[in-house]
């Protein structure tokens, strides 16, 4: 939602009122999760912030960078936290202000009381569900045909994964949340971060290298974590190379064996095993 006011006259009073209700579940389940902040660049005469939770759910709640306690009631069914915060000053911000989740004083609530559900849903849509096409299986003898170590065939398959895949979808399946058919990546050498990091642990297993696809919240959003819930905007690799576990982008570039971008250092990664 956005809003644009034009120029106010002094002494002119505006309210701005936002409900969100969630009666119905989202994709993953019937869970809640939200993040709310108390304060932001804008002054507030009063501010308040109501979350009705309704039973048999339990909501955890996290306060960060600040103490300010809810109300907490039941009423018909619903156990209910309120804030009620009065002259609330704006924060003062410019180009080089760390993400708002890292300084700002913000709410964390989640009726989900661990990762599985979340794990259990990102699995369907990132990882490969059967076995690898005859092209995969090729695919992978071929771009380490000449290698004779785990950390060459790695490197020959992270190469290929982070260089010779384009970033990128077609328009009609940029909206898709499930990763792309390994067959149309190879077709037009074309992907995103979770079709590249799908690619590039089913080629691994091709050549018994363990590894898995890691999801995360980069740092341009916050490093401060948080509660279970479905927030994240990228996905990763992480593989067990000569007893090391190393983590890989393919979505970076090729020139980052080994590393890993600022953007994901410093954050939680939710590591989607095969049964946890």
């Amino acid at each position: 939602m956005s809003l644009t006011f034009a120029p106010l006259r002094p002494g002119v009073i505006v309210e701005f009122e936002e409900q969100q209700d969630h009666f119905q579940h989202g994709e993953a389940g019937p869970f809640l999760w939200e993040q709310v902040f108390l304060q932001n660049q804008f002054p507030c005469v009063r501010r308040r912030v109501t979350v009705a939770i309704a039973q048999p759910f339990e909501a955890r709640i996290v306060l960060h960078h600040c103490d300010w306690q809810p109300v907490e009631s039941d009423e018909r069914g619903y156990h209910v936290y309120r804030w009620d915060l009065h002259d609330v000053p704006g924060l003062e911000t410019d180009a080089w202000t760390p993400p708002p989740r890292d300084f700002a004083p913000w709410v964390d609530l989640s009726t989900l009381p661990t990762w599985r559900p979340i794990a259990r849903h990102y699995r369907k849509e990132l990882l490969p569900g059967r076995a690898a096409p005859p092209s995969v299986k090729q695919l992978a003898r071929d771009l380490t045909q000449e290698c004779t170590t785990d950390r060459e065939r790695a490197l020959a398959i992270h190469r290929y994964t982070a260089r010779d895949v384009r970033y990128g979808r077609h328009p009609s399946e940029q909206m898709l949340r499930t990763i792309r058919e390994p067959s149309k990546m190879l077709e037009d050498l074309r992907g995103d971060c979770k079709d590249k990091s799908a690619l590039m642990v089913m080629l691994f297993d091709e050549l018994n290298i363990p590894a898995k696809v890691a999801v995360l919240l980069t740092a341009q959003n916050g490093r401060t974590p948080m509660l279970p819930s479905l927030r994240f905007d990228h996905a990763i690799v992480a593989a067990r190379l000569d007893g090391e576990e190393v983590w890989f982008d393919p979505a970076s570039g090729p020139f980052t064996f080994g590393e890993l971008p600022l953007n994901d250092q410093g954050v939680k990664a939710l590591v989607l095993e095969s049964d946890e």
